[in-house]
């Protein structure tokens, strides 16, 4: 199990967000086209098969997309639970004033969960497990606040947390909480908001990481 050797907090401005990407066609642009295609197939030919067979295709078409349609959703399921347990944890440590080292901090307002803030704590925290490593710096030269910004939250001042090793939402917490300069930035009272990420990495030397990434708006 591993911290990072030091909480990063910053206070820079931050510019304005990226464009949001484009969705694909939905499957029932495919079905329409199928279906043409089914009329002119029918006209054309003595026999059913290929009706038939097209017939079939869009069963499976409409089954493939039913079925990645539940993955996503049970993705989403466990993201959203561990992101509600998560922030569940941060409230409640900061709803009771603690000592983070020599700092005594008084208990403060709850964070909000924030998506924008949620997206910064994913994309580094799957930096750090697809390359291997701990830390605040991304394989591309980005600190925490450029990931801020990137994610298209304007902060007036922002943090970080990372760790890696932990099994259990508790587990981390209690590693944070114990570290002067994380529990600092948990116990922050000019934060307001929250993005939370965990993603296991089981080849790699830690196995789990875990980023939480604080923020106030400008």
């Amino acid at each position: 199990m591993a911290l990072d050797l030091y909480a990063y907090l910053t206070s820079l401005p931050l510019q304005s967000p990226p464009p949001y990407s484009s969705r694909t066609l939905p499957i029932m642009t495919t079905r329409i086209l199928l279906a043409v295609l089914c009329i002119s197939l029918l006209h054309a030919c003595d026999s059913q098969s290929p009706l038939e067979e097209l017939t079939d295709e869009i069963e499976q078409l409409d089954d493939d997309n039913r079925e990645d349609d539940d993955n996503n959703n049970d993705d989403n399921n466990d993201d959203s639970s561990f992101e509600s347990e998560m922030t569940t944890a941060i409230n409640q440590a900061r709803s009771s004033g603690r000592n983070c080292g020599s700092e005594y901090f008084p208990a403060v307002p709850p964070l909000s969960l924030d998506e924008q803030l949620i997206a910064a704590a994913r994309a580094h925290t799957q930096d750090m497990a697809n390359n291997d490593y701990l830390g605040h710096e991304g394989t591309d030269g980005s600190l925490p606040w450029d990931r801020v910004q990137e994610a298209g939250y304007q902060a007036s001042t922002s943090g970080e947390n990372v760790a890696a090793g932990y099994r259990t939402v508790e587990a981390v917490m209690e590693g944070w909480l114990g570290s002067d300069g994380h529990c600092a930035n948990i116990m922050r009272p000019s934060y307001q908001d929250v993005g939370v990420a965990r993603i296991e990495a089981p080849n790699t030397q830690y196995g789990v990481y875990w980023t939480q990434v604080f923020a106030a708006p400008r």
